[in-house]
């Protein structure tokens, strides 16, 4: 399993950051059952919308099967059969953004990696880090491209979120480095000072298109905006 893939995502669909390279040991037809287990955090819209699909390399893009597949929100397990063999990838619904709450950081497991596809518009790109509960500080590191980023490798980080219910923000707009526009971008979260077994923090993490930085956003429709400024100048002019 990995976190992420040099693929971007399907339109209108966010990947889960869960990707499968599964190959066949056999010449035979074998069926399989793919299953992914999705956080306790995750809204019930977007939990009913997660499918998986597979990397079809003679087209260059993700294919969702038309049968086969399901979702448990009882267990919180989405499930495949397939007897197709290739990258696997778990997508639900969004687009320029993504919602993760109440995730888990502990020894075993101390960072998690997220990959975002942007198609920008206007306005900048806010990646706002709130740590729920723990022990352990936080803290979130920004790469524009395919890699995971850390402490070695990044271009914008926040400050440690050290206290349960605070936030930080990394925000991307036409100042920064990396600018905002189209592409991916790499968002890891690391904990730091993780007491010993059993220890965990959770936090979460919502990146959102938004007018301004780190403020109350107006998350309006885009389109609409654009008319508006348009009209205005035209008025203007007049």
């Amino acid at each position: 399993r990995a976190s992420s893939s040099a693929h971007v995502d399907p339109s209108g669909k966010h990947n889960q950051g869960a990707y499968f390279n599964i190959s066949q040991g056999t010449t035979q037809s074998v069926a399989a059952t793919l299953k992914f287990t999705y956080s306790a955090g995750m809204s019930s819209s977007v939990a009913s919308s997660l499918r998986f699909a597979y990397w079809d390399s003679g087209t260059s893009a993700w294919v969702f099967p038309s049968t086969g597949g399901s979702v448990d929100t009882s267990t919180r397990v989405v499930s495949q059969t397939t007897t197709h063999f290739s990258e696997w990838a778990v997508f639900g619904d969004g687009d320029d953004g993504m919602q993760e709450s109440n995730v888990a950081l502990n020894p075993a497991s101390p960072s998690k990696c997220y990959a975002v596809d942007y198609d920008h518009t206007v306005g900048v790109m806010n990646c706002e880090l709130t740590k729920v509960d723990g022990g352990a500080n936080l803290r979130m590191y920004l790469l524009k491209g395919t890699s995971c980023p850390d402490a070695n490798n990044f271009q914008m980080k926040t400050d440690l979120v050290t206290d349960n219910g605070q936030s930080r923000t990394i925000c991307v707009t036409g100042d920064t480095t990396p600018e905002v526009g189209d592409g991916r971008y790499m968002i890891a979260v690391f904990a730091e000072g993780l007491s010993g077994a059993g220890s965990q923090t959770r936090f979460s993490l919502e990146v959102s298109n938004d007018f301004v930085c780190n403020a109350s956003p107006a998350r309006v429709a885009w389109s609409a905006a654009v008319a508006v400024v348009v009209l205005a100048a035209s008025y203007i002019m007049a």
